[in-house]
């Protein structure tokens, strides 16, 4: 699980002991269930079967309340447990495929009830909820962070505007402009917009999305965070980087 934003270490050590339990609890229990790609999600449990949940074997699910990013699913992850009770649930969607394996609420709660974890599991998994669920009422002032979608054409960072956001391209290609003219790309998995955000300084070039892009998008401030607990996304930015300064080396030498 993936909290976006400054928040205590035990957090992540809750997401982290959570996602070595959920392996534990589905030990036994998945290794003959088949695995399903879904699509595009707008909304998981209007097109699956409430009596459902979801061993996440790889990409990233983000949880809705009231139009707001809360936390994210992560690879590893039971997803959906909320959603299989009678109560209140959160909204469950992905803009990229994901994969998932189907569990029948019956059938793990057969299997789990004898395991020893299990009340563990779930104790740190209403702490985290909780902690998740409280930070809402205090981000409401922060720009629209989170999974984000642009068509061909459109505009994802404007030249020279105050920099409040660092950018993963999750999927798609955009083009870097400076005064309407071509100086780069931007590629899946890349990170883009970061050095603005670190120097503090205006936007140096326009992005411009060149087919459907689907994009990351955490505020500065919250991205060191990210960086800390997410050493992968460091190893992205290096590269991203690296890449960037070729680019220009290319273009002064050609």
């Amino acid at each position: 699980m993936l909290l976006l934003g400054e928040h205590p270490d035990h957090i992540e050590r809750m997401a982290a002991r959570l996602k070595e339990l959920s392996k534990y609890l589905v030990s036994g229990l998945i290794n003959d269930l088949p695995p399903r790609e879904l699509n595009q999600i707008e909304d998981l449990y209007q097109d699956c079967d409430t009596n459902t949940l979801f061993y996440l074997q790889s990409g990233t699910i983000q949880v809705e309340s009231n139009d707001r990013v809360v936390f994210y699913y992560e690879e590893g992850d039971l997803v959906g447990l909320q959603n299989t009770l009678d109560i209140p649930s959160p909204k469950l969607s992905s803009p990229d495929p994901v994969t998932v394996i189907a569990i029948n609420k019956e059938i793990f709660a057969d299997h789990v009830s004898n395991k020893p974890h299990w009340a563990q599991y779930l104790l740190i998994l209403s702490t985290f909820f909780k902690d998740a669920y409280s930070r809402l009422a205090q981000i409401h002032s922060i720009p629209q962070t989170g999974f984000l979608t642009f068509k061909a054409g459109d505009l994802i960072i404007k030249e020279g505007d105050e920099s409040a956001e660092v950018y993963t391209m999750l999927s798609g290609h955009a083009d870097v402009m400076v005064k309407s003219k071509k100086v780069g790309d931007i590629y899946s998995e890349e990170i883009f917009g970061a050095m603005a955000a670190f120097t503090n300084s205006p936007r140096s070039a326009s992005v411009v999305a060149s087919e459907e892009c689907h994009v990351l998008a955490v505020p500065k401030d919250q991205f060191v965070n990210l960086i800390q607990y997410h050493p992968k996304t460091c190893v992205s930015l290096i590269e991203s980087m690296a890449r960037k300064i070729k680019s220009m080396n290319e273009m002064i030498t050609a």
